[in-house]
């Protein structure tokens, strides 16, 4: 696992490294770091990582790269540790610390792309850390074969302090609450392609942890953006609005934000009365799930209370996420365990919330019946029982094919 690595032994194989210099320490009294500054500020920043809580974890792939990054928490203080794995071409870790929303620390390794030569490759290694309370800056370069396992060990050297190391370390390493969410930045765009006026696929396109990933939302002609949102009975906050004019009418397509989670709707719109049919959410996007979409969705009334539960599945019945009426974010899950009790299907899921196990979902499945019980860390178990009316198609031929909330 990227972050693994991250928190123990580095990419090429060797210990992190201890420094000689005087290690910087947790106080009791003030809770404030204490540290010398004319030495490197380095990864754990003299912290004991045993004392802090995992709160976020989340890794993925996108063309040659991946990416990783894992939340640690205690009291105020917070440590990101950050990997971008483009194998060959390069690799980074990057670990931040910070006092509440304030960056104190940064200490950056990066393995790069060299040159080739007698049939060796040469590649760059640098690293470098930040002491932004102090503006201390302190450097250490080398090149070596690609062949080389251990991380350097050449001295540091100081360099100058500037401004621009704050906004560039800050640009590229927001709070993973905010990267685990959508914002208008990363729900960028509705492009399509194929030829002129046939059927062509709509995708969406956004960021998440650096990469570009593409979601194909439907298949529509002649994709053009909505600029009078009101006459259409489109949200003014909409992120992005488009029709899909042909002959007879079109679709609506629009998107909104709901608590970071990116949520698109459509309509149809009658040529000829300029009707239009009630919005229906098709797509739910949420950055802290896995980027599997849905195949069928089941819906679920629960024992006690009023707030349903809808269970997301592929086309292998394997459940991708669970989400509660009233809530906008999704809740991961990871196959445990499945067994054949008689007719019935038996499957356990791993609740992940930000990435770290929580709870467990039993799906059982059996016959025309399906129910689920979800079991707390503390025990307590809260039981539901499939809505038929709710998760059924109306010809009794499958499951919903569209989230109902």
């Amino acid at each position: 696992m990227l972050l693994i690595a991250a928190c123990g032994d580095d990419k090429q194989g060797g210990k992190q490294e201890q420094s000689d210099n005087k290690d910087p320490v947790l106080t009791t009294e003030d809770d404030e770091l204490e540290h010398e500054i004319d030495e490197p500020f380095l990864f754990p920043f003299g912290l004991n990582l045993d004392d802090f809580t995992a709160t976020g974890y989340r890794e993925g792939c996108a063309g040659d790269c991946c990416s990783g990054i894992r939340v640690l928490q205690k009291g105020n203080y917070s440590l990101f540790l950050d990997t971008l794995d483009c194998w060959e071409y390069g690799y980074t870790e990057k670990y931040l610390l910070y006092r509440g929303d304030e960056l104190i620390a940064s200490h950056e390794k990066s393995f790069d792309m060299g040159e080739y030569e007698d049939d060796l490759v040469w590649r760059y290694r640098t690293e470098r850390t930040i002491d932004f309370e102090n503006e201390k800056v302190f450097i250490r370069q080398d090149t070596v074969k690609n062949s080389e396992k251990k991380w350097m060990n050449k001295p540091f050297y100081s360099a100058i302090y500037s401004s621009g190391d704050r906004v560039e370390i800050e640009r590229f390493m927001r709070d993973p609450r905010e990267r685990l969410s959508f914002d208008e930045e990363s729900a960028i765009n509705l492009n399509r392609f194929g030829d002129e006026g046939a059927l062509r696929p709509v995708l969406l396109y956004h960021s998440l942890s650096a990469h570009e990933i593409d979601i194909e939302v439907m298949e529509a002609y002649a994709l053009q953006g909505v600029t009078d949102k009101k006459s259409r009975g489109i949200p003014e906050d909409a992120v992005f609005a488009y029709s899909t004019w042909y002959a007879g009418g079109g679709d609506l397509l629009y998107g909104i934000i709901n608590d970071g989670v990116l949520q698109v709707y459509q309509a149809w719109e009658e040529e000829a009365t300029l009707e239009i049919s009630p919005y229906e959410l098709i797509l739910e996007v949420d950055p802290d799930l896995e980027l599997e979409a849905p195949d069928h969705y089941i819906v679920f009334d629960p024992a006690k209370g009023k707030n349903k539960l809808m269970m997301a599945f592929n086309d292998e019945d394997q459940a991708l996420h669970v989400k509660y009426q009233g809530q906008a974010r999704h809740i991961e899950l990871r196959k445990v365990s499945d067994k054949l009790e008689g007719k019935k299907i038996i499957t356990v899921y791993q609740e992940l919330i930000h990435g770290i196990p929580n709870g467990t979902y039993t799906h059982t499945h059996d016959g025309n019946w399906d129910y689920v019980t979800y079991k707390g860390k503390n025990g307590k178990e809260v039981k539901f029982t499939i809505n038929h009316e709710l998760s059924v198609l109306n010809d009794g031929d499958g499951y919903r094919e569209r989230p109902l909330f």
